[in-house]
């Protein structure tokens, strides 16, 4: 097949499917606006994904086609055939799946529907604590069926790391690329004027930490509440902590924190809409993740010239220390990871030398030319095999 024709003549139809999607602080809906906004020339992008009000708002006016269901789990089969009918339908040339759940339902279906079938993996596979040892078990069995008869012919990860994580709990797969992701640009995103009045009266009497992330298990706010008690505690008051971020911790870490009367030194926002919009008002930003795959905010901070400080997970260390744009800590070490913030609070030409970094770095080694070439790449070597 001659692949440059085929693209000139017919854009390549791309089927993403995902079955738990928020619209709020979900780091895989950011990475699909950032395909839908950046990948558009060549490719037509169809979302399947289940009903939301507030992506079929923040989708208005992107060049993608929603297509909704109402519960992937209490309508789990009526919900496969609509998927099926929709492939079938709008002759989609390559799916991909955003979560493990779509991954084996789709890599199972895609058994028999024989379309090329990319598993954008995000950091959580089977063996994670939100299965019990029953599921985990019949979904790696479910794994093996789908790499044996080729229900899938790829997976993409965030970051180099992140695929060696991924091939450590699994080396079935019949091929691995990974990919850097990039800062969403959108110029006509809004900002809440007290919100920033908020931050930038802050920042005039404290250092100003940032922790922008959905509050859930795999992200241990539980620890960041623990290092500000830490920080406190070691004389350090003219430090503050803002959380932006929903998710079913959230009331149990505002709890925390009020019983350990910290109150006076952190603050929780809640949803913040466009919360990368707020980064440039504060001085680093803080990771306490248990595991990850690659973290937007990263991304976004370094774009601002952000410094950022985080756990070891994910491909984190792969660009921070590589490039000299933050400091990565042993997850749940908080003592050096409260040495790590105080040293950039009281060096400033270590804090601006890493704050350069992080704008150099990402405008001249990654940023979005670098996004879509990956993206175009990955697509069209499925493609030129068809």
């Amino acid at each position: 097949m001659n692949t440059s024709k085929f693209m000139k003549s017919k854009k390549i139809k791309i089927c993403h499917i995902v079955h738990d999607l928020t619209g709020k602080a979900d780091g895989r809906f950011v990475h699909l606006k950032m395909i839908f906004q950046n990948l558009k020339d060549n490719y037509e992008h169809v979302l399947i994904c289940q009903s939301n009000e507030l992506i079929r708002s923040k989708l208005v006016n992107e060049e993608v086609e929603l297509v909704e269901f109402d519960n992937f789990n209490k309508k789990f089969f009526p919900t496969l055939l609509k998927i099926v009918k929709t492939i079938k339908d709008k002759e989609v040339d390559i799916i991909q799946t955003h979560s493990v759940k779509t991954y084996i339902s789709i890599g199972l279906i895609n058994i028999f529907l024989r379309r090329k079938h990319i598993f954008n993996y995000n950091g959580v596979f089977i063996f994670n604590k939100y299965y019990t040892l029953f599921q985990k078990i019949i979904l790696y069995l479910l794994h093996l069926i789908i790499y044996y008869l080729k229900g899938c012919n790829l997976v993409i990860a965030p970051s180099y790391h992140s695929c060696n994580v991924l091939l450590r709990e699994s080396k079935k797969f019949r091929s691995i690329k990974y990919y850097y992701n990039c800062a969403v640009e959108e110029n006509n995103s809004s900002i809440n004027h007290e919100i920033a009045s908020f931050l930038r009266n802050k920042g005039e009497n404290f250092f100003l930490i940032g922790v922008i992330s959905r509050i859930e298990i795999q992200k241990r706010i539980d620890l960041a509440i623990e290092l500000v008690k830490i920080i406190l505690n070691s004389g350090n008051k003219d430090i503050f902590f803002v959380f932006m971020g929903d998710g079913p911790l959230l009331e149990e870490m505002k709890l925390k924190a009020r019983k350990n009367n910290l109150e006076h030194n952190l603050i929780f926002l809640d949803y913040v809409e466009n919360a990368r919009n707020y980064i440039k008002f504060f001085k680093l930003i803080l990771f306490t993740s248990e595991w990850e795959g690659f973290p937007l905010t990263i991304w976004e901070a370094m774009k601002e010239g952000v410094p950022i400080v985080s756990s070891d997970v994910g491909g984190v260390k792969e660009i921070l220390e590589k490039y000299n744009c933050g400091k990565v800590y042993n997850f749940n070490d908080l003592l050096t990871c409260k040495e790590l913030i105080l040293n950039l609070k009281n060096d400033p030409e270590l804090y601006y030398t890493l704050s350069k970094n992080c704008i150099r770095t990402y405008h001249h080694e990654f940023g979005k030319e670098k996004f879509i070439k990956y993206f175009d790449e990955i697509y069209s070597s499925l493609i030129k095999k068809t």
